[in-house]
């Protein structure tokens, strides 16, 4: 471990352990997680022949962080940026064009 994550740790109060390899009873915690994610989640969306897995993870993470926790009452993306996340809608997809057509100069500027 590097001295600057062993250093990171320390100021945050962070004890870092070690499990062992291919044995996932060491790490409950982050295993209940990958159930979560692959088992109640992922199960439903991913295709026939389960090749878009990786594909859906990202949007399915996005969600995960999105959504407010039953006991703290925020989200995970909350918690680390103190704001809530901006998802896109309707809205954001829309162009946006200007009512006047820009010239030269003032697209540059723009």
């Amino acid at each position: 471990m590097s001295t600057f994550f062993r250093e990171t740790c320390k100021i945050l109060d962070v004890q870092k352990i070690r499990t062992s390899s291919y044995h996932p009873q060491s790490n409950g915690m982050v295993e209940r997680l990958h159930h979560f994610f692959l088992h109640s989640g992922l199960l439903h969306y991913v295709n026939a022949t389960n090749r878009n897995w990786d594909v859906l993870t990202p949007f399915f993470l996005m969600a995960y962080r999105a959504t407010p926790n039953t006991v703290t009452g925020y989200s995970p993306f909350y918690l680390l940026h103190g704001r809530e996340m901006q998802l896109p809608n309707q809205d954001n997809l829309k162009a946006k064009i200007s009512a006047q057509p820009l010239d030269h100069n003032r697209r540059l500027h723009h």
